[in-house]
This record gives C-alpha cells, sequence and structure tokens, in this order.
C-alpha cells in the first residue's frame, strides 16, 4: 500500500449471521486492525506510521484467537488473549476493500491511495477485480495503474523471500477520488466489494 492520507478503512470482512467482523484500518498515520470472533473485541496497533507516501507491506496473520500484525520487515506485534476466547469467524459474508459503503449507499472512511497484492484466505481480490471478476463490486474511481514488483528490502531472509514471489506479479490498483467535482460526496470514493463464498 502507498498513501499519503492518515485515516482510512483498508479492509473490512463482515459476517451474515453474526457480529464477528475483522476490520484494518488506518488511524493518525498508523495500521490497527480490530477483530471480534465472539468473544470480545481484540486490537492490534504498528508504531510505524505508514502515510508516507512510500509503499508498505502490511501483513495481518491469525490462527484461532491468536493473531499478528506486521509491517514492512519489522519484528511482529503479536496478540494472545487470555482466557477461553472463541477462535472461528462465522458466516464471513463479504470483504470491503478501501473504504465502507453504508446501507444507504454512503462511503465512509474512504482510502485514497495505491494497492496491491491483497490476499483474504487464499483470495486474491485485486486480481479478481483485475479479471473483472463479476462477484467484485466496485463504487467509485478504482483503476489499475499497472502491474508492478514491490521494492525489495535490502536484508531479507531466504524463506521470507520465497514468500513474496506470489506478490511480485500482483496488480497495483489505484484507488482515488473522482476528479468530477460535481459528483455527489458518496459517489467520489473507491470501494471494492467481495463476497465470499
Amino acid at each position: 500500500m502507498q498513501t499519503a492520507r492518515p485515516d482510512a478503512a483498508l479492509l473490512k470482512v463482515t459476517s451474515a449471521n453474526s457480529n464477528d467482523f475483522l476490520e484494518v484500518k488506518m488511524e493518525e498515520g498508523h495500521i490497527r486492525v480490530v477483530y471480534n470472533l465472539g468473544s470480545e473485541t481484540h486490537q492490534l496497533a504498528s508504531a510505524q506510521r505508514v502515510d508516507d507516501s512510500t509503499y508498505h507491506v502490511v501483513k495481518f496473520r491469525r490462527i484461532k484467537e491468536n493473531a499478528s500484525l506486521q509491517i514492512d520487515y519489522l519484528e511482529p506485534i503479536v496478540r494472545v488473549p487470555a482466557g477461553k476466547q472463541m477462535h472461528v469467524f462465522n458466516g464471513q459474508e463479504e470483504v470491503h476493500v478501501g473504504g465502507l459503503r453504508t446501507d444507504h449507499g454512503h462511503v465512509i472512511s474512504p482510502y485514497m491511495g495505491s494497492m496491491s497484492g491483497l490476499f483474504f484466505n487464499g483470495i486474491r481480490i485485486l486480481d479478481l477485480l483485475a479479471g473483472s471478476d463479476d462477484r467484485v463490486k466496485v463504487y467509485g474511481d478504482i483503476r489499475l495503474a499497472m502491474v508492478m514488483s514491490p521494492p525489495e528490502p535490502t536484508a531479507v531472509t531466504q524463506a521470507e523471500m520465497h514468500r513474496t514471489q506470489e506478490r511480485k506479479t500482483s496488480p497495483l490498483w489505484t484507488v482515488a477520488f473522482c476528479r468530477e467535482r460535481d459528483e455527489p460526496e458518496e459517489r467520489r470514493v473507491s470501494v471494492c466489494r467481495y463476497p465470499l463464498p
């Protein structure tokens, strides 16, 4: 991802039949992940700012109730909740990318910048968008900017370099405000929505 904006919704996964959710967002330039699997709401937040107009890699992993958040190649932030916790995300319904669309059609917390290599449970959502998959719904101005390779860090383990090979061919999407000033507010931002199987 690459942006100069400090606040935005990057990704939200909703449930069809429970209050379970997962949200990855930017708050004051920091990545914050908030999720609830039925027991309680858990949060992880990065110390590093990512609103500096440079390319950043954000990784969130959840295995059962445990989770980690890693920005670029820094040490991951790990959350291991105490006590008995639910660990299944029930009824995953949709993945929202680049903003949140309300029931009234308005977009809140819009993301403005570039994004590529988005994986969720093995699904390459932006690649589906590039392939015009009819399950992906787009609201606003989302454009394929180019297919690019993110810059390689100077010191990386062989295992990490192997894991990044899939990412190298992922399309780069530019998610931005529409240029037309007379567009209604809710149509000026981009939201990509993908229903989960």
